[in-house]
């Protein structure tokens, strides 16, 4: 009860702050010039709330306005000489517009102004009229590899004025903001590596671009906005959070630069870097690619996710696109960014491919998806192996009876009762599961011998198993890239029978076994368990066709002629 009363006592003094705030927009909108010239376009960003933009619509049509304005679809067919973006707003005071321009006639090298936003009325669980943004100056996190901190978090800023007033700020508002549009147009809009409804993100981008531009920004407290966030909206402008601080990192707008070593590369890996990082397999792909390149004569640095974003000297950056996204400098920082597309293709836009100076796709099938949208030089470099890690140190002709189990399997579930499991299972034969997170499948973890290998013992796993069963996840299948661990087991001289992926037969021939539904793998296993020396050829063939073609020192080779052709295009 107590706490009722509480709320209703904070609902009655927001309400009687706002008609106070009220009385004195009306005041200073009567001061206020004539902007009935002006052209304003005003663009709503979407929402996928119908709710919120009907009572947008509502609020503007009885907010009182001197200037003509009129509702366009999207910049480009906008016709004002200035833009409104509105994200969420569902109510506006009166002058909202006219508010926003007053900044723009007090300093003509005003680059973006915009307003005070508060949590609408329609917000539940005590965040109605609290306010949400106020402007935040550029914050900087106080590590050396992270950039700009990416919670827009509120902050007071002391204008040295009484009352209402506009004030110098870096980003003024993220859910109304003011720019002329040829200005708009210069800084390249809205940054389209913010995915649908990440505006919050995609306007703190934009002010700082005109930060950087050497424009001044302004927070007019005059101009009062009320915005509606739901669950979907905040998971929705989540997905921008990770952007803002590659963008913007350290030193982005000081114009600070480490002077590039053109024989220097980074290697940007998604694995974390803690101790758990080392489990990952992008931590040994990266470091064999590492060891590659270094033959090559390169100075490479290997970088966890954690610190891709730290200042650097390499005038080189490959990022192996696998779990996550990587985000360039918004300024141009003199590096060669290339992308080699290793994995999880599905969570991958071409806003980001477009960012890279060389694309490596890891099939010809990616490229070809990604071929319409990405105006960015590529080719086809697959996945592959690293002998000195994979070669199994013994000859490969063992004797009958020393393998052990007949079916291998290596990998974890991710939630996932994997494909070829699901079509050996139940089976009679001796089955090993290597793996993590099979506790939720108990017909698969009764197989659990381990929930890892370590990596100077995974060749002579792979090679003393009878048949390595190998499956793809659903979009590396759609988009035809070749699991690694093929590589790696034909490396080590492992039998292998895998689910078929579009351009398999291609790179590999007869080099290894693929099956179509569940019968043909069982067929399968029990012919080639009782035919050792047909099982052995294709074994030997495999390896031979690895070591010939598909090493990290032939990957190396062909970076190397790309970076080279490049060397001095950009500095």
């Amino acid at each position: 009860m107590l706490s009722k009363v509480k709320r209703g006592i904070l609902s009655l003094e927001a309400y009687a702050a706002r008609a106070r705030d009220k009385m004195k927009i009306q005041e200073r909108l009567r001061g206020i010039q004539d902007f009935s010239g002006m052209s304003v376009s005003v663009i709503y960003l979407p929402v996928d709330n119908a709710d919120v933009k009907r009572r947008f619509d509502e609020s503007i049509a009885k907010a009182k306005t001197n200037i003509k304005y009129e509702m366009a679809a999207d910049a480009e067919t906008a016709k004002g000489e200035y833009l409104v973006f509105v994200n969420g707003v569902d109510g506006v005071c009166d002058g909202w517009l006219d508010f926003l321009a007053e900044a723009f006639v007090r300093d003509e090298n005003t680059g973006i102004a915009g307003g005070v936003t508060y949590y609408s009325p329609q917000m539940r669980k005590g965040k109605a009229y609290k306010t949400r943004f106020k402007g935040v100056q550029y914050l900087q996190n106080n590590t050396e590899t992270h950039g700009i901190s990416c919670k827009l978090l509120n902050a007071d800023i002391d204008s040295g004025e009484q009352g209402f007033c506009i004030t110098k700020t870096d980003i003024p508002s993220i859910n109304i903001i003011m720019i002329r549009a040829d200005f708009y147009k210069k800084l390249g809009g809205l940054c389209g590596l913010y995915e649908s409804n990440s505006w919050d993100f995609a306007i703190a981008d934009l002010c700082f671009m005109s930060k950087a531009y050497g424009k001044d920004n302004y927070l007019c407290d005059c101009c009062l906005v009320s915005v509606f966030r739901d669950k979907a909206i905040r998971k929705a402008n989540n997905t921008g959070r990770p952007v803002l601080p590659g963008r913007w990192r350290k030193n982005a707008l000081s114009g600070k630069r480490p002077k590039l070593n053109n024989m220097e590369i980074d290697i940007c890996a998604s694995m974390p870097g803690n101790e758990d990082g080392k489990y990952w397999g992008d931590y040994h792909y990266s470091y064999a690619l590492r060891a590659a390149l270094e033959r090559q004569g390169y100075i490479v640095n290997v970088l966890p996710v954690d610190d891709w974003y730290r200042e650097s000297s390499a005038r080189t950056v490959i990022v192996l696109r696998g779990k996550r996204g990587y985000y360039r400098k918004a300024l141009g920082d003199g590096q060669r960014l290339i992308y080699w597309t290793i994995s999880h293709p599905a969570d991958i836009s071409a806003p980001e491919l477009n960012q890279a100076d060389y694309i490596f796709y890891a099939s010809e099938i990616m490229k070809q998806k990604f071929s319409e949208k990405v105006d960015v030089p590529s080719s086809v470099l697959m996945q592959c192996t690293d002998p000195e890690a994979m070669l199994y140190s013994e000859d490969i002709v063992i004797p009958t009876g020393n393998y052990s189990p007949e079916l291998l399997f290596v990998g974890n579930s991710r939630g996932v009762f994997r494909k070829i499991l699901r079509d050996v299972l139940p089976t009679d034969h001796d089955l090993h599961v290597y793996g993590r997170h099979w506790e939720k499948f108990p017909e698969v973890q009764e197989h659990v011998i381990a929930n890892y290998i370590d990596n100077d013992k995974v060749a002579g796993v792979y090679h003393n198993a009878r048949i390595l069963l190998n499956d793809h996840w659903d979009d590396m299948r759609e988009y035809g890239i070749i699991s690694n661990r093929i590589f790696d087991a034909m490396c080590a001289g492992a039998f292998v029978i895998s689910d078929d992926v579009p351009g398999l037969e291609e790179a590999f021939g007869e080099c290894l076994v693929t099956y179509t539904d569940r019968k043909d793998l069982s067929d399968k296993i029990d012919y080639y368990l009782t035919h050792e020396f047909e099982r052995m050829r294709i074994a030997r063939a495999g390896r031979k066709r690895v070591l010939n073609k598909h090493t990290f020192d032939d990957r190396a080779e062909k970076i190397a002629e790309v970076i080279e052709a490049d060397k001095y295009a950009k500095l």
